[in-house]
């Protein structure tokens, strides 16, 4: 186990530290032009908002978006799009995205859009407006990881609060819930990942759209529709509800392996599986979950990995200003590897409850703020690798 001294020093290490960039911070009010700040801006600057309603803005090179602020409530640009080079990297903090109505009888849509390289959201608040697409819509090659947010599907056209083809996903601490159908729509599922990629969740709750008409039978959706290679571990997922179809399946998979996690099917007629395509028990997985949302020099701060059992001995890596793409390095290691650069920061062993616990407290130092790391979990299960979801967050 990590002492106290141990658990200090991680943080104020040279591991850190020495890896720590100059950043130039750019305070943007309420009604500015967000976007000229942004062009005007360098890769690595960040770009804080102060709280109020900020028009949203095309991103395409590496930098961080701070609040708490709300993006959205604008007629144009209606879509907060992420266009990076492969290997950058934007993140958003604190932020409350939303398209609501800007006038009345006038409803703005619009979504976040990640077409190209990484985006980490950490502590957002996301629900779109934008018929047949996601709150979160990633495209081709590009990657996603969300820690501590809340994503909502589009009601009444049933866009799934996230959709993701031939990409890469990392959620830990998320609330993912899609819409539900509503008089005359259709529900919508939380999380929909199809083609190649991967889809990597820890400590979540995913749950479909229901449905509640009551004369016509409208199918509730599922919590998670996933076509890419999936791991799922200490989390709940819930299919949808209907009054007079059958319930949703919580997750409908093609290779799907999960640990310690509960899979509800709908309530219908009749009741929806757990599970439908192949999905499969694998309880040496390991998970990862964080807290508080909000980190900042001088506060405490938890991080925790857990496993099937005490005694598990997990060893911990440290990236900074991670992740990068991922990589998986099969048959070894199952799970996705994000960061590159990475340091060894110790190792422990789970206690009686499953639970590996590093607490410490921030270091109070300024050159923290608004700097970004990742940490993994690695335990080994036989004869292979388990990797836990990245826990990827920014100091406030």
């Amino acid at each position: 186990m990590f002492t106290p001294r141990l658990r200090l020093a991680l943080l104020a290490s040279p591991i850190l530290v020495s890896g720590l960039s100059a950043q130039t911070v750019w305070p943007v009010a309420p009604g500015s032009d967000v976007q000229a700040v942004v062009n005007g801006a360098a890769p690595g600057d960040v770009i804080k908002l102060l709280p109020g309603n900020h028009t949203k803005f095309t991103l395409t090179q590496s930098m961080t978006i701070v609040g708490p602020a709300t993006l959205g409530f604008t007629f144009t640009p209606l879509d907060v799009v992420v266009a990076l080079p492969p290997n950058g990297i934007a993140r958003f903090v604190d932020l409350t995205i939303s398209t609501d109505i800007a006038l009345p009888g006038f409803i703005a849509y619009g979504n976040v859009q990640v077409t190209s390289g990484t985006a980490v959201f950490d502590g957002c608040s996301i629900t779109g407006i934008k018929a047949g697409a996601g709150s979160v819509d990633v495209h081709p090659g590009a990657n996603v990881v969300f820690r501590h947010c809340d994503v909502n599907g589009i009601t009444p056209s049933g866009g799934d609060a996230i959709t993701a083809v031939d990409a890469n996903l990392v959620l830990t601490d998320c609330l993912v819930t899609g819409a539900d159908s509503g008089l005359a729509g259709s529900a919508s599922r939380g999380i929909t990942a199809t083609g190649s990629g991967s889809l990597h969740m820890s400590a979540c709750t995913v749950t479909g759209g229901s449905t509640d008409s009551a004369i016509v039978p409208i199918a509730p959706a599922e919590a998670v529709h996933s076509t890419v290679d999936t791991w799922i571990v200490d989390s709940t997922l819930n299919g949808g509800d209907s009054n007079l179809a059958p319930g949703a399946v919580a997750l409908d998979a093609t290779n799907a392996s999960i640990a310690r996690s509960q899979l509800n099917g709908g309530a219908g007629t009749p009741v929806g599986a757990g599970s439908s395509g192949n999905v499969v028990t694998d309880d040496g997985m390991i998970g990862a979950y964080s807290s508080p949302v909000d980190m900042r020099p001088g506060m405490p701060a938890t991080f925790a990995w857990t496993a099937n059992g005490p005694g598990v001995l997990i060893a911990t890596l440290l990236s900074v200003n991670a992740p990068k793409p991922p990589i998986v390095f099969q048959p070894l290691i199952l799970q996705p590897l994000w960061a590159t650069q990475m340091s060894f920061a110790g190792s422990f062993s789970t206690d009686a409850s499953g639970t590996a616990t590093l607490s410490f407290t921030v270091p109070n130092r300024a050159t923290l703020k608004y700097q970004s790391f990742s940490l993994f979990g690695v335990a080994i299960d036989g004869s292979s690798v388990q990797v836990a979801p990245v826990i990827s967050l920014t100091v406030r």
